[in-house]
């Protein structure tokens, strides 16, 4: 079933969907248990998940891979507060690694309802806006931090 939205025909969010623009624009990803779609950009981790009645909303979560040492912990939130007062996203969280104490991850999110459809190109557009601004802001975190960027990765 498809709406029209001033002028401009749209189409229900499905995984199938998502699936192919993703083949579509040759991104390389996996599937988790959920069948969220997994993959990589720029080194970062990204996971695109979809939620609500319809899997109208869509969600693309993404992690810097780097375990930061929980000495970090005061300068990385005053990292994620400074980009939070500047920028309405992605939304930057983190949280203590599953290690005793030992180091904390830092995430963001883009999420978007589509429940009246969305064109291919809308839904393409999230994907890259997710990545590139997730990028921009692990970008600022490492350099607060003194964090190599994955250029520097072997």
């Amino acid at each position: 079933m498809s709406t029209t939205v001033p002028g401009i025909p749209v189409s229900p969010v499905t995984r199938e969907r998502i699936g192919g623009l993703l083949d579509a624009q040759e991104w390389p990803y996996d599937t988790d248990e959920e069948g969220d779609f997994c993959l990589r950009f720029n080194g970062d981790l990204h996971t695109i998940a979809t939620f609500g009645e319809r899997e109208e909303v869509v969600n693309v979560v993404s992690w810097m891979p780097e375990d930061i040492p929980m000495e970090l912990l005061d300068e990385s939130r005053a990292a994620i507060e400074d980009w939070r007062r500047e920028h309405l996203f992605p939304t930057l969280f983190w949280r203590e690694n599953d290690d005793a104490g030992m180091t904390l991850s830092i995430g963001c999110a883009v999420a978007v309802d589509w429940e009246p459809g969305a064109t291919d190109k809308q839904l393409i557009n999230h994907f890259r806006v997710a990545f590139t601004s997730s990028n921009d802001a692990f970008t600022l975190i490492r350099g607060r931090l003194g964090l190599p960027g994955p250029e520097t990765w072997k």
